[in-house]
């Protein structure tokens, strides 16, 4: 997936959960696939860019500049009091929002399992968008389960 493709799903899934957060609903089957499009902002490093700024974008960059606008306007749409602190969270996880892929989380459960570690209770420090504890959920059927993680926007994909 490119940084387009990125952050065209990432405010696509964004905004449903905005939706879904202010109506107090769970997501539907089809809404969880749009959900689980969210890639984080790992990599996007136009995030950190003001959109109105029009002299720190480049010809290399400015493809992305309207999509950061997007994002801004999302935001403020959605949390106009808390909007500032999303937008900064969002900055926080330029470095740090990267996603495992699935086939290895499912080779590390699949390793897991063989070993014969039963998996009764588990804790996810950084659940991102929740895809470890789905696949262990499927395949180890934990009785407890418990979350944290520390950026804004995708602790509210996790908990739509």
């Amino acid at each position: 997936m490119n940084k387009l493709e990125q952050m065209r799903s990432n405010l696509t899934a964004l905004r449903l959960a905005f939706e879904l957060h202010l109506s107090f609903r769970s997501p539907k089957t089809r809404e969880n696939e749009v959900l689980s499009q969210y890639a984080g902002f790992g990599g996007l490093s136009e995030i950190l860019m003001d959109p109105q700024q029009e002299s720190l974008w480049s010809e290399s960059n400015k493809r992305m500049q309207p999509l950061v606008q997007e994002f801004h306007d999302l935001v403020k749409l959605y949390m106009p009091n808390d909007s500032a602190k999303y937008i900064e969270s969002a900055k926080n996880s330029v470095l740090t929002g990267f996603y495992t892929p699935t086939p290895i989380i499912e080779a590390l459960s699949v390793s897991l399992k063989a070993s014969g570690i039963p998996l009764d209770s588990v804790l996810d420090p950084s659940a991102g968008s929740g895809r470890f504890i789905d696949v262990i959920r499927a395949e180890h059927r934990p009785s407890e389960v418990l979350m944290f993680e520390k950026d804004l926007l995708t602790g509210l994909l996790l908990s739509a």
